[in-house]
C-alpha cells in the first residue's frame, strides 16, 4: 500500500511514497489538512462554507468538486471518502500525520516524569520537522509542549 504522509508542523506540505506532491492550488491543502485533523469528516455543507465563504452556495460547491477533483488527481483514488454528503480523510494504514506523531509523543512525555526545565528528549526528536513546533502557538498545544521543557 502507498504511504501518505501530512506534514502540518511548520510548513505545510504532503508527500506521496517519498515524492512530494504540489496540489496548484492552497485551498487543497488546507482542505485536506481540515479533514486530516476532523475525525469522521464533514458535510460538503460545511467545507465549502469555511473555504469559500465569500461565494454563493453554487459557487462555493463548485470550488469544492473541483478542489476534491484536484486532490484525487494528485494523491491517486481512495485516500478520500467523498459521498454526496460527507467527505473525509480515512484513518487508512498508509496515512502518517505528523501532528499525531506529535500529540503521542506529548503523552509519552507527561509520564517521564522529569523537571519542567528539562527538555524531554522525546519531545526534542518529535521537533526536529523543519518548521518548529506549530508556528503561533494554535490550538493550545504548545502549552503541554512547555511544560515538559520545549521553550
Amino acid at each position: 500500500m502507498a504511504t501518505l504522509n501530512i506534514y502540518l508542523l511548520g510548513s505545510p506540505r504532503l508527500d506521496l511514497d517519498g515524492e512530494a506532491v504540489p496540489l496548484e492550488r492552497n485551498k487543497a491543502l488546507a482542505l485536506l489538512a481540515y479533514l486530516a485533523m476532523e475525525d469522521g469528516g464533514q458535510a460538503r455543507e460545511t467545507l465549502a462554507t469555511l473555504l469559500w465563504p465569500e461565494y454563493d452556495h453554487e459557487r462555493a460547491y463548485a470550488y469544492l468538486r473541483r478542489t476534491l477533483w484536484e486532490i484525487n488527481e494528485r494523491l491517486g483514488e481512495g485516500w478520500l471518502a467523498a459521498g454526496r454528503v460527507r467527505v473525509a480523510l480515512p484513518r487508512l494504514p498508509g496515512l502518517r500525520l505528523d501532528v499525531n506523531y506529535f500529540r503521542e509523543t506529548l503523552e509519552e512525555c507527561a509520564g517521564h516524569g522529569h523537571p519542567v526545565d528539562q527538555v524531554c528528549w522525546a519531545l526534542r526528536s518529535a521537533t526536529r520537522t523543519g518548521g518548529g513546533v506549530l508556528p503561533g502557538g494554535f490550538h493550545g498545544w504548545l502549552q503541554p509542549a512547555r511544560q515538559c521543557g520545549f521553550r
